[in-house]
């Protein structure tokens, strides 16, 4: 439970108030397909809480812990360096105006 906290708070709060602040403040733009980049980001991140959580709920109860659990973790987190890297190769051409 502690580590899909801390998970949700940094991966979660901090990434997107630093992705949303960077928008607001121009120095980053989504794009043609930025939708669709941070789409796969946040269905990897909604992915893994859910994995985190409800296997600390599963332990917490008593109950069997989710079978295969690390494989499912893998495969889950793969969308986020995934869509946080097209996000960023979403970018080249950016001129950043600085004053």
């Amino acid at each position: 439970m502690i580590i899909g906290y801390l998970h949700l708070s940094w991966l979660g709060f901090v990434s997107l108030f630093v992705l949303g602040f960077l928008l607001q403040q121009g120095l980053y733009r989504l794009g043609r397909y930025g939708g669709l980049r941070l789409t796969l980001f946040l269905a990897g991140f909604f992915a893994t809480e859910l994995l985190m959580f409800g296997q600390g709920t599963l332990l917490w109860l008593g109950l069997t812990a989710l079978p295969s659990f690390n494989w499912l973790m893998f495969w889950a987190s793969v969308p986020m360096p995934l869509g946080l890297g097209l996000l960023f190769l979403g970018q080249r051409g950016l001129k950043v105006k600085i004053v």
